[in-house]
C-alpha cells in the first residue's frame, strides 16, 4: 500500500512507528531497506540490513568496502556521523564488512533503538528524503517471505528488467475456480511487488488451486513466474521454491529466449543454492551464451567477464548478511563452476574484458584459489586486485581436496608471490618443509605441498 503523506511531515516518524513494530512481531527475520540507485551489478547501492535471531537484533549499514561506485562512498564526515551514532566501524579481523549496531537480545526497547537508528542513518547518512523512497524485502523463519508492505516503502524489480503489468491469464478452466487462480496470482504479484519473498508454500498453494480448476499445471505456472522471475523480492525465495519450479523453469528456458536472458541475469541467495543454480542454468542451455556457442543475444547486461565476476562473488557478500552465520571461511566454489569456466576461456579471451576474481564487488573479500587457479591456468584477462584483497590461502587448506594443484598460480609472475605472502599471514604452518616452493599438487595443512 502507498505510504500516506501526513500533512505534518511525520512520514519518518510513522515510518520508526510502523518498523518497531514489524522487528517485534517475528522471532527471526531479516529486513533490508534500499536506498540511493543501483551499482552496475544491479545492487543497491546503500542499504540497512536487519537481523533479529534468536536472542540477537542487530542492524548493518552498507560501507565502502561493498559500495561498487566511488562517487557513492561515504565521506568522511559521514563516516564520523555514523560513529557518533553510535555505529561500529567495518572490522576486517573479524570479517564484518558493514557498520554494524548491535542492540543485544530482542524486546520492545531494543527494538525501538533499532528502528530509530535505522532511521537516522537513511536520513543523515544516505540522505533519504521520504520513507516512499525506499525499497525492501525480506524473509522470516526458514523460508516465510516477510511482509513489507506495512511499512510503505516503494516496490523493487531488478533494474534491468521491467517487469510490468499483470497480465490477463489465458488458461483454460474445467471448473469455476479460475476467478479464484487469477485473483490467487495477482495478490501473489502485487506482494512480491511491494517487497515480500515468496515463501516456501507458495509452489504448494498455486499447485492446490491449479488442481481444483482443473487448469494446466506448466501454463499457469509459466504466467506467475513470468511476472515474478524480474522481481527482486524473487531473488531472496528460499531454495525449496526453485527446486519445487524447476522443471517449469527448464522448460520456459527452452522455449523463450526472453525467459533465458532472466534466468541468466538473476543470482538467487537461498542458503546452498550456488552449485544447483549453476547446474539449472546448464540445463536450461543458459550456459551456451556464456561459452561462446549460443544465441549471443542473452548475453548478460554486464558481458560474460561481469557475469562471471558476479557470480564468483556472490557468495562470499551475500553469506554476510545471511542470519545463519556458517563457520569462517566460506567453503570453496562448487564443481559447477570450476567446469563452466574452461568453457567460458575462449570466449572471455575474445572479448577482452578482464574479470575479477573477488567479484568487482567487495574487494576486501578472500579470493577463492579454486577460481584463480582456474583463471590463470586458462589465459583468462584478470583485473587488478585491490590493495584490500587477499588470497583465501585458508579456505584451500580447510576445504581443498589432495590432488589439487596451485601450480598455474605459484608460477604467476605477480599472484605466486602474492600466493606465498597470504600462506605466511594466514597459513605459516602450511609451508613448513618447503620454504617459498608452492610447485605441487598435493597439500598438507602441515607440511605444504609435498
Amino acid at each position: 500500500m502507498a505510504f500516506a503523506q501526513p500533512e505534518t511531515g511525520d512520514n519518518w516518524a510513522a515510518f520508526e512507528d510502523r518498523l518497531c513494530t514489524l522487528l517485534a512481531s517475528e522471532i527471526e527475520l531479516r529486513l533490508t531497506l534500499e536506498a540511493n540507485g543501483y551499482d552496475r551489478f544491479g545492487d543497491t547501492n546503500h542499504f540497512v540490513t536487519i537481523t533479529r535471531d534468536g536472542d540477537e537484533l542487530f542492524a548493518d549499514a552498507s560501507s565502502n568496502e561493498v559500495t561498487v561506485e566511488p562517487e557513492r562512498h561515504l565521506s568522511e564526515a559521514d563516516m564520523r556521523r555514523l560513529r557518533e551514532l553510535g555505529w561500529a566501524a567495518p572490522d576486517p579481523a573479524t570479517y564484518v564488512r558493514y557498520w554494524r549496531l548491535s542492540a543485544g537480545a530482542p524486546g520492545p526497547e531494543t527494538c525501538r533503538i533499532i528502528a530509530a537508528a535505522t532511521v537516522r542513518v537513511l536520513r543523515e547518512v544516505f540522505r533519504v528524503a521520504d520513507p516512499a523512497d525506499l525499497r525492501a524485502h525480506g524473509w522470516t523463519g526458514e523460508d516465510g517471505g516477510l511482509h513489507v508492505g506495512e511499512l510503505g516503502v516503494g516496490a523493487h524489480s531488478l533494474p534491468w528488467r521491467d517487469s510490468g503489468p499483470v497480465p490477463p491469464v489465458g488458461f483454460a478452466a474445467a471448473r469455476g475456480e479460475s476467478a479464484a487462480l487469477i485473483a490467487f496470482i495477482a495478490r501473489t504479484v502485487t506482494a512480491t511487488r511491494a517487497g515480500a519473498v515468496p515463501g516456501g508454500q507458495l509452489p504448494r498453494d498455486l499447485n492446490r488451486m491449479v488442481r481444483a480448476a482443473g487448469a494446466d499445471q506448466f501454463e499457469v505456472t509459466r504466467v506467475l513466474l513470468e511476472q515474478l522471475l524480474p522481481l527482486w523480492p524473487t531473488r531472496h525465495a528460499p531454495l525449496g521454491v526453485w527446486k519445487a519450479w524447476r522443471g517449469t523453469l527448464v522448460r520456459m528456458a527452452r522455449e523463450s529466449t526472453r525467459a533465458r536472458g532472466v534466468l541468466l541475469d538473476l543470482l538467487p541467495t537461498a542458503k546452498g543454492i550456488d552449485g544447483w543454480w549453476l547446474e539449472l542454468l546448464v540445463d536450461c542451455g543458459v550456459t551456451d551464451a556464456l561459452t561462446g556457442r549460443g544465441d549471443a543475444r542473452i548475453l548478460p547486461a554486464d558481458g560474460r567477464a561481469g557475469w562471471l565476476s558476479r557470480t564468483i562473488g556472490f557468495p562470499r557478500w551475500s553469506g554476510i548478511v545471511e542470519k545463519r552465520r556458517a563457520t569462517w571461511p566460506p567453503a570453496l566454489w562448487p564443481r559447477p563452476l570450476l567446469e563452466l569456466i574452461p568453457r567460458m576461456a575462449a570466449a572471455l579471451i575474445a572479448d577482452g574484458d578482464p574479470v575479477h576474481p573477488n567479484g568487482g564487488k567487495m574487494s576486501g573479500h578472500g579470493i577463492d584459489l579454486r577460481v584463480m587457479e582456474a583463471l590463470v591456468a586458462h589465459g583468462i584477462p584478470i583485473a587488478e586486485v585491490d590493495v584490500r584483497g587477499y588470497l583465501d590461502v585458508t579456505g584451500w587448506v580447510r576445504h581443498a581436496e589432495a590432488e589439487e594443484s596451485l601450480a598455474a598460480l605459484a608460477a604467476h609472475p605477480v599472484f605466486g608471490p602474492m600466493l606465498i605472502e597470504c600462506a605466511e599471514k594466514q597459513e605459516p604452518k602450511w609451508l613448513e618443509g618447503t620454504g617459498k616452493a608452492v610447485p605441487s599438487s598435493r597439500w598438507s595443512p602441515l607440511s605444504g605441498l609435498n
